[in-house]
């Protein structure tokens, strides 16, 4: 189990014969990450669990089995790339719409559901 990320109760099972991790929804595949819990948090997360020496992840969404830890890759991006936006359009003044409307543009067209959860993810940050 792991403090605050995607939601409050974020938990990962790793078997050590397989070397397969169960990552449930730490970790999203196509499906773009739906922030419910800590935007940093999920970051810091991630940090951790990249530590794990599986061989082979089962994603939350998306998969169903994914090299380990390069999965990680595009939803460390996405999240880096929203919390670089939000950071910026926030020291530049912007106001929640401006942030909804354009924190993580760059990312559309490489997430399903992207219009359903982008906008969210950036009020949720």
């Amino acid at each position: 189990a792991y403090d605050t990320a995607h939601t409050n109760q974020d938990l990962v099972v790793f078997d050590k014969k397989s070397q397969i991790l169960w990552s449930g929804d730490l970790l999203f595949d196509e499906h773009i990450p739906v922030v419910d819990g800590s935007l940093l948090g999920w970051q810091k997360r991630l940090d951790e669990i990249a530590k794990i020496p599986a061989k082979k992840v089962v994603p939350g969404h998306g998969g169903p089995l994914l090299d380990w830890p390069a999965a990680l890759a595009n939803e460390r991006r996405y999240l880096a790339v929203l919390t670089k936006d939000l950071r910026d359009l926030i020291s530049q003044g912007a106001t929640m719409l401006e942030a909804q409307t354009t924190a993580a543009a760059s990312e559309k067209g490489k997430w399903q559901l992207f219009e359903d959860f982008n906008a969210r993810n950036a009020s949720a940050a």
